[in-house]
């Protein structure tokens, strides 16, 4: 019983860990994104 704890537990941190991982990068790469919008806005005549 104990070994089924342990391993839901391990399981459950090992998924938060995952999704904060993968809620890092996505908001990375948005921002990577805005910034280069902004720059070839930026560079780019007529504005």
């Amino acid at each position: 019983m104990l070994s089924i704890l342990t391993f839901l537990f391990n399981l459950t941190v090992h998924l938060f860990h995952a999704k904060k991982k993968l809620l890092l990068t996505i908001s990375l790469q948005l921002s990577v994104k805005d910034t280069m919008f902004s720059l070839s806005s930026a560079i780019k005549p007529g504005k």
